[in-house]
């Protein structure tokens, strides 16, 4: 008779709360627009995404602000980027906008460090399995329309994933290609 498996004893047990978060469901059907990492989405403000830090312990003393000039308006101030150092790597969330407040995200990308001995290998198994097969293999990337056999369509969502600085792997979640936003 099979023993019964004790929680946490799957392969992933030893990875951080992040990672865990990164898999908590399987997607049936792929649209990257719809997908989330670390609970964070793509057309989030600011507020949101600092509320949605905040509610997984990290606070304004571990969140970076980057600015940069507004487009258009070189005196004023737009929000660019806010870095998170999470348990597990580093979270980097991108964000675009004609004027100062009116920013939303635009780009997500998760850095695991991935630095124990088959961390590389098991993080990749684990993004395969919440997203499915990628629809380009190499390098992985999920959208939900290709604009040629290899390219994903530059007026589509788009998830990847694949080698960072090594042995780091990075988990990218991007928004369509707009001239203007």
């Amino acid at each position: 008779m099979p023993h019964p498996k004790r929680p946490g004893a799957g392969p992933l047990a030893g990875f951080s709360g992040g990672l865990l978060l990164l898999i908590a469901c399987t997607a049936l059907a792929f649209d990257p627009s719809a997908v989330d990492i670390l609970t964070l989405r793509l057309g989030m403000t600011e507020l949101q995404v600092i509320e949605r830090l905040n509610a997984q312990g990290y606070v304004d003393p571990q969140l970076r602000r980057i600015d940069r000039p507004c487009p258009g308006h070189a005196a004023a101030r737009c929000l660019a980027e806010i870095v998170a150092r999470t348990r597990d790597g580093w979270l980097a969330i991108g964000f675009v906008g004609r004027t100062a407040g009116t920013e939303v995200v635009d780009r997500i990308a998760y850095t695991f460090d991935a630095r124990r001995p088959g961390e590389p290998d098991a993080i990749e198994a684990s993004v395969l399995n919440r997203y499915g097969p990628p629809t380009i293999r190499q390098p992985m990337t999920w959208c939900d329309r290709l604009a040629a056999a290899d390219r994903c369509s530059p007026n589509v969502a788009r998830l990847s994933f694949g080698p960072g600085i090594a042995p780091a792997r990075v988990l990218t979640l991007t928004a369509p290609a707009v001239a203007e936003r």
